[in-house]
């Protein structure tokens, strides 16, 4: 997942509102959104990695939720052999224990550059989880350290009312199409019924518009691909050429109705894309 804006308690109605890409090699195995056991026999709803069998966003029938992107920098001594990052997301999906209690029980060293979020409903708790030293929440990318692998990680508690953006650095780092779509998600949450809501979410997500150079984020990779990635919905760029959009996702908790997640899968093959709505009975 390579862009998300995140609504936590900004709205009466809609408490919890995700609106999410997820960027992926087109050749990358994949399962869409479905309701499936973990290895540990815990019921999910998230689309799946057939490759390495982690998720890159996910709920639970217990009210928990995972949200991951990776780190586009450079990174200081990458372990040889990294865990892949999916497992993260399903490990915090699968466990009961409270947050701190489960990130002690992590080596963060074992993956490459991860941003996560994992939350519960339940406890109306969140929080924000990286293993790269020099990303600290709403600190811009530009103004920080250079990269460092952290021996653990340290979970920041992101406060309610608030909207959050996070693509591949750190937690609401102001890139362009970062910025686009928490306006877009804020504006959502004024005064529209729920189908408008996730139709207005949606329609953001494939928003293909590109910030001037000028405006363009630094994160060590070509100035052609940097300029190809920068939007909110990345459209098989003719210089990679076996990269997207895979997935776009709205979830909406509406107050007295529970949890419906709705995800697109695009196809890049000039088929047209798939949709899928799931629900969840949370409270």
């Amino acid at each position: 997942m390579c862009l998300i804006a995140f609504a936590w308690s900004a709205s009466e109605r809609f408490p919890f509102v995700i609106a999410a890409n997820r960027d992926e090699f087109l050749q990358r195995p994949t399962a869409p959104l479905s309701r499936w056991q973990t290895p540990a026999n815990i019921s999910v709803l998230s689309g799946r990695d057939r490759q390495d069998g982690g998720t890159w966003m996910g709920f639970s029938h217990s009210c928990r939720f995972a949200m991951l992107t990776n780190v586009r920098a450079q990174q200081a001594k990458p372990h040889a052999h990294p865990i892949s990052r999916g497992g993260l997301a399903l490990s915090w999906l699968e466990s009961d224990l409270p947050v701190t209690a489960w990130a002690q029980s992590i080596d963060a060293q074992r993956y490459q550059g991860f941003n996560l979020i994992v939350g519960d409903w339940n406890t109306k708790q969140c929080h924000y989880l990286s293993n790269q030293a020099f990303l600290k929440p709403f600190e811009p990318l530009a103004h920080t350290k250079p990269a460092q692998s952290a021996p653990n990680f340290v979970a920041t508690e992101m406060p309610r009312g608030a909207i959050y953006g996070l693509s591949n650095a750190a937690l609401d780092t102001p890139w362009p199409k970062t910025q686009r779509l928490k306006t877009a998600l804020q504006a959502s949450l004024d005064g529209q019924e729920t189908q408008q809501l996730i139709a207005h979410n949606l329609q953001a997500l494939e928003d293909c518009n590109k910030p001037s150079t000028a405006h363009l984020p630094s994160t060590g990779v070509p100035a052609e691909l940097e300029l190809a990635l920068s939007s909110a919905y990345v459209s098989h760029p003719e210089n990679a050429p076996t990269y997207g959009t895979r997935t776009s996702l709205v979830a909406v908790f509406e107050a007295g109705l529970g949890l419906r997640v709705t995800e697109i899968t695009h196809s890049h093959d000039g088929n047209p894309p798939s949709k899928m709505t799931q629900a969840l009975a949370w409270r």
